[in-house]
């Protein structure tokens, strides 16, 4: 049985309001080695402990999470730069068994490098930004 991701993006508009959060949910593929570096699922090499569900998380998202009730497992949230760092060590660990074949950041379409493009670029105009996410088996 496989283990998917559920990952939603959550920003912030106003600087009088930092915990109003908007959000939307982001496809991503299943990637079990990125999943173990988010969260420590369905991998060995874990860059971060799960941190549980935001206090301050969006309605949408919130929402959702619920739905899943007890199938919804290690919930987390990232910043945009732990989310690089888990990005970055992936391309490092996959390009050292595929030479000649190499993963790009910056010409790839895979939608994890799309998705890190898109919150590096949100970071300018909205004041915070993070992923949330969970995982379903």
């Amino acid at each position: 049985m496989g283990c998917d991701i559920h990952l939603y993006v959550e920003y912030s508009e106003y600087k009088n309001r930092p915990n109003d959060y908007w959000s939307f949910q982001f496809p991503v593929e299943r990637r079990y080695y990125l999943f173990g570096l988010m969260a420590g699922v369905r991998g060995e090499n874990k860059l971060y402990n799960t941190k549980g569900i935001p206090k301050d998380i969006s309605f949408i998202t919130e929402n959702d999470y619920k739905e899943w009730g007890e199938d919804a497992h290690s919930v987390s949230w990232l910043s945009v730069d732990e989310y690089e760092k888990c990005i970055k060590t992936f391309i490092k660990d996959i390009n050292k068994e595929n030479k000649g074949n190499e993963l790009n950041l910056e010409t790839s379409s895979v939608l994890e490098f799309v998705l890190l493009n898109l919150l590096k670029d949100m970071v300018k105009r909205f004041v915070n930004v993070r992923i949330v996410f969970w995982f379903d088996n």
